[in-house]
């Protein structure tokens, strides 16, 4: 997963991408980051990145697709929907199968945790919760070696290579929506950073 010390390589422009993600996964009503809204700040925050133009994706194209790919949580992995609804966060479709009940000691006082509910929060979160995607957009983003680089850091088109996992289901369903290849895609970026 993402380490934290990785975020002290991120460039000001790859952090203000990071931060334009946010803003966008909170106009779309969404209530986490993953790699959809990653790919949507480094649009926002670089205009479209070269590699990205010439296939033709822009800034609300990009979001076109990610309303109708993911729209309100439905589209999301199943992992990643897991992993929300285990940090509270509301996301649509079929709760977690029920755990059976424990045998043997049995904790008086203690509640049942409830399930998060839709709507906004009596308490709007500073911070958005990153996907367990997302995270590992950002730890991959850290690790994109480019041959003749002499310095570590973290520019936007590494997390733009980093969001570029043509393994990832819901960033392939976004790039088909889009007319694109995520790998041909990557390739390109990884192509542009090496040149």
């Amino acid at each position: 997963m993402f380490e934290a010390d990785t975020i002290q390589r991120f460039t000001q422009n790859a952090r203000l991408a990071i931060i334009r993600a946010q803003e966008a996964a909170r106009d779309l009503g969404h209530r986490w980051i993953g790699r959809e809204h990653l790919l949507l700040g480094v649009i926002l925050q670089d205009g479209t990145p070269a590699t990205l133009a010439r296939f033709g994706i822009t800034a609300e194209s990009c979001r076109a697709a990610i309303v109708t790919v993911v729209g309100d949580g439905e589209g999301l992995s199943a992992e990643d929907a897991k992993s929300l609804r285990g940090q509270g966060v509301y996301v649509p479709g079929p709760p977690a199968p029920a755990e059976e009940p424990r045998r043997g000691l049995r904790f008086f006082g203690r509640r049942k945790k409830s399930e998060p509910q839709p709507g906004p929060s009596a308490e709007p979160q500073q911070f958005l919760p990153f996907t367990p995607s997302g995270g590992h957009a950002l730890h991959e983003a850290g690790n994109v070696r480019v041959p003749g680089q002499r310095d570590s850091r973290v520019t936007p088109h590494h997390l733009l290579a980093g969001v570029l996992d043509p393994e990832d289901e819901v960033m392939t369903r976004i790039f088909r929506e889009l007319g694109a290849d995520v790998a041909a895609v990557r390739s390109e970026t990884l192509g542009e950073l090496s040149g």
